[in-house]
């Protein structure tokens, strides 16, 4: 191919023959719509929207809408196919056959806005026809755009807001900058992660040739109809929510944090993390980041390579369930890659005649796949990609059959040219097929060739598998599993390491468990390989490795406060009758210990008592107040309150001993007691106030007495 020649004047008056192929493509997209609802309604289950589907929840608000049940609250999902679908039931009648067949004709009239958008960036009549029809034809499309959810409504405002953009760009008008406004709001209110996009107008025209007052008048305008869009919804979420400002939906950062966190499959599922986060969503990114920096990498690499893969992500609609029954969607031979290969080429091709155009594509694919990266790897997020890919694929399979008609290839300029940035992206495709397939690569398995030195080591053979050790997750956020108590709703968190000691068939599970006095009150139990992404089962596993797992367990209000409780971790598996089966360690038991905790109540905690400085021991531990009394009767048994608080984490488990002397200071008789029944002092934690009562035994002989009280451990007194 030789170099592009420069751009040419489109000529806006179009034939009838062009504009009937126009329409006739977008007929041809909404019959192919019309066919694969037929085939849906007969064998697909989720055809009818079901409760926890988004489908469901866009289908169900729309509805309310229309009856004034809806919104009550604060916008959790996106409101704009709430309000959509209202307006389709408004106009269609409310039948959910009648909504597919409207939303199916909507997403069809996307050809039309992405012929018009090729048609002005390449001033091609054939390029118009070639994007629209990659778009009518592109099963994926076909799929979304049958689909009650926002992946074609985004797609659809993207091609809007790229025609109005280029239709700009030989002579900027008021009333197009008005419609653009109103697009980028619908964006707005459609869907967060393409927020950015709209900032993409006030850039073009910065670089499109206009004068700067003209340029900042229409930017001002343009953002204040964008803005003013979304007002009532964030007015709406101020009134519902006592005065917080939220933008548009409260989605946000618990997604984020989803999508990123420590155990995270790039998928918005509940995951250990999630259910033990004791922190804000951004703090606690941060820290899962910090924590395990070589983790997070190989998450984002997991989702970089799944977004240039052509398998699609599923959320709520599997594409590859619907295909089994839909003969139409059996014919896919256009698949993702082809049409980042034709951009490529495309781009390219822009680039050496309108920069700007190329640029400005380019900037939308790759805005897309870094809010893929930084969310999750669901197809519907990716989806949008594909309009500014169709209409660069279209510049270079229009150029390319010119070239070919005119026999004009130059395959010096193809090599010069083309040759590097088409290896640099085969490679890029081949490297995202190897990486997710046959199963995900990345991240991957945190391993260990010895236990580190800061783990306390266990040994604990549990039948094949070895708890080899442990250590409390201690960071900024996750305190607890280094200090032996815990605040009452906040979470344990510990790094277990495990070795398979021989090959196995069997797929161990274990829990993490607190435990008091035999009961169990919470617990997490899971798959032991299966706590982090991907799943590594045991019986993937190399015989000798060690695998490093973080699993946290959250304390509620039903476990026993003020006691030290256990942190115990046991094995279990189903066995061939589908029962649970328990691993005994060699001597029998079938969990071992890993420490003992404490929960406490700080909001209820007592007022504590003054200090004084004779009665605080080694810095550690202060006797704050009690009450004995001055007369008693000979062997009588006294009563006497103490109270006690830890000044700092106490390291070991003290003894309480309590000594009656004679007047000469001789021991008479005394009792050793744990100072605060059923709460070891290594659970004491810091400035909480303990109340406690010890039994102290009188003479039987009349006489003056006095009474000392001390702290002992096996290391000797404090």
């Amino acid at each position: 191919m030789t170099d592009t020649p420069p751009l040419a004047k489109f000529p806006y008056k179009l034939t009838y023959w062009q504009i009937a192929v126009a329409v006739a493509l977008v007929l041809l997209a909404f019959s192919l719509r019309v066919i694969l609802i037929v085939q849906r309604a007969e064998t697909d289950r989720y055809f009818v929207p079901s409760d926890g589907f988004d489908q469901m929840h866009y289908v169900a608000n729309g509805l309310g809408i229309l009856d004034g049940t809806f919104p009550t609250e604060p916008f959790y999902f996106h409101p704009a196919p709430s309000y959509l679908f209202a307006g389709l039931y408004a106009i269609l009648g409310r039948s959910l056959p009648q909504l597919y067949l409207g939303f199916a004709l909507l997403d069809a009239l996307t050809v039309g806005w992405l012929i018009a958008a090729a048609w002005l960036l390449t001033r091609r009549v054939w390029a118009g026809f070639i994007a629209g029809l990659l778009f009518a034809i592109y099963p994926f499309s076909i799929f979304y755009g049958t689909s009650l959810i926002i992946a074609p409504l985004a797609a659809a405002l993207l091609a809007l807001l790229l025609w109005f953009m280029l239709w700009q760009r030989d002579r900027v008008v008021w009333w197009r900058t008005i419609a653009l406004g109103l697009v980028a709001g619908a964006i707005l209110i459609s869907r967060k992660n393409l927020a950015p996009l709209i900032l993409l107008y006030p850039l073009w025209l910065m670089i499109i040739p206009q004068a700067w007052a003209k340029r900042i008048l229409h930017s001002a305008v343009y953002i204040v109809l964008a803005f003013a869009v979304t007002a009532p919804f964030i007015l709406h979420n101020y009134n519902t929510s006592g005065g917080q400002f939220i933008f548009v939906a409260t989605t946000g950062d618990r997604e984020l944090y989803m999508a990123n966190n420590r155990d995270s499959n790039a998928f918005p599922r509940r995951s250990p993390a999630l259910e033990a986060i004791d922190a804000p969503y951004y703090e606690a990114i941060v820290n899962d980041i910090q924590a395990m920096p070589l983790r997070f990498v190989g998450l984002l690499t997991y989702k970089f390579t799944s977004f240039w893969n052509d398998n699609e992500q599923w959320s709520n609609l599997n594409y590859y369930e619907v295909r089994k029954g839909a003969p139409i969607l059996q014919w896919d031979i256009l698949q993702l890659s082809w049409l980042v290969i034709g951009g490529t080429i495309g781009f390219i091709m822009l680039l050496r005649r309108d920069k700007a155009s190329a640029l400005l594509l380019a900037s939308i694919v790759l805005w897309i796949c870094f809010s893929y990266v930084l969310t999750f790897t669901m197809g519907r997020l990716r989806y949008p990609v594909v309009i500014p890919l169709m209409l660069m694929s279209a510049v270079a399979l229009d150029q390319i059959i010119q070239h070919m008609a005119k026999r004009e290839f130059d395959w010096r300029v193809i090599g010069r040219v083309y040759a590097v940035p088409l290896v640099l992206v085969v490679g890029m495709l081949a490297f995202s097929r190897w990486a997710q397939e046959p199963t995900p690569k990345f991240p991957l398995a945190r391993t260990y060739n010895a236990l580190p030195a800061d783990a306390i080591p266990l040994n604990a053979q549990f039948g094949e598998v070895t708890l080899v050790g442990w250590r409390p997750y201690a960071t900024d956020i996750w305190q607890a599993g280094d200090s032996g108590w815990v605040e009452i709703f906040k979470a344990v968190t510990v790094e277990l390491f495990w070795r398979l000691d021989a090959p196995t068939d069997t797929e161990y599970k274990f829990y993490y468990a607190y435990i008091d006095e035999g009961q169990r009150y919470d617990s997490v139990d899971t798959s032991i390989g299966a706590v982090g992404f991907p799943d590594r089962p045991t019986q993937t596993w190399q015989s000798g490795q060690l695998i490093a797992e973080v699993i946290g367990l959250r304390l509620d209000e039903d476990v026993p406060q003020l006691r030290s409780g256990q942190l115990r971790v046991g094995v279990w598996y189903w066995n061939e009758n589908g029962e649970i089966e328990n691993v005994a360690l060699p001597g029998g038991d079938t969990n071992i210990l890993l420490q003992t905790m404490a929960v406490f109540d700080v909001p209820n905690a007592p007022d504590p008592a003054p200090l004084a400085d004779a009665d605080i021991f080694s810095d550690m531990i202060a006797l704050t107040d009690y009450a004995m009394p001055t007369r008693a009767s000979v062997s009588e048994t006294i009563a006497v309150p103490l109270q006690w608080q830890a000044l700092t984490d106490v390291d070991a488990t003290y003894q309480l001993f309590v000594h009656v002397l004679d007047e000469n200071g001789d021991y008479v008789l005394g009792a050793d007691t744990m100072p605060v029944a059923d709460l070891m002092t290594q659970n004491w934690m810091p400035d909480y106030p303990l109340d406690s009562v010890i039994s102290v035994p009188m003479s039987e002989n009349a006489g003056r007495y006095s009474v000392v009280v001390g702290l002992y451990n096996d290391a000797g007194r404090l």
